[in-house]
């Protein structure tokens, strides 16, 4: 499994971020990972994000949120998840991407209270607690990105770097979000 690097080198982000990007290259018949720039020195490992890097859990987070909300808002706002195919509105995801889980629903929760029409707003925990059901249910359709599995497989056997995650989701939602992508977390 990734386990956390605990490195005492000094790691450099940039050098890593950057030999990500320049390993893909899409040929017409299919995409190889190829080094298109050598670095003086190898990198020591290479850290990812989990959510909307490796597993695609954006739409699935936007869709608890509103499974937890949809008997509070307004009709109106019920039709304009549904014409966005359940997304949240972009402004509203632009505050809530990367925060913490007790940092994100506040913000959702004030929202909805703004533009949804919700009068009656549950509490932090209330819904916290109602948008981990929604996740743990849709968390059997995560789907891996386009092209992140190749990657891990480039850098963990290929090249023989420590890989590992860093994510602000709770153990247990990460757990979930392996269960169905073992062979892509194995190295």
């Amino acid at each position: 499994t990734m386990a956390v690097l605990q490195h005492r080198a000094k790691l450099s982000i940039v050098p890593i971020f950057t030999t990500c990007l320049s390993f893909i290259t899409t040929t017409t018949r299919s995409m190889s990972l190829v080094p298109r720039r050598k670095f003086n020195k190898k990198p020591a490992g290479v850290l990812f994000d989990l959510d909307g890097t490796l597993l695609d859990t954006e739409p699935l987070g936007c869709q608890a949120v509103y499974l937890t909300m949809q008997d509070k808002m307004s009709d109106e706002a019920k039709q304009a998840f549904a014409d966005r195919n359940y997304a949240m509105e972009w402004t509203l995801k632009q505050k809530t991407l990367g925060l913490p889980d007790r940092k994100w629903p506040p913000i959702v929760l004030a929202w909805a209270q703004e533009h949804w029409g919700v009068t009656l707003v549950p509490t932090v925990d209330e819904f916290l607690e109602q948008w981990d059901s929604h996740m743990i249910q849709n968390m059997a359709g995560v789907e891996a990105l386009p092209g992140a599995k190749e990657l891990i497989q480039q850098f963990a056997v290929t090249d023989r770097l420590p890989c590992a995650i860093a994510t602000s989701s709770r153990s247990q939602a990460v757990q979930q979000k392996r269960q169905h992508h073992e062979d892509m977390f194995r190295h």
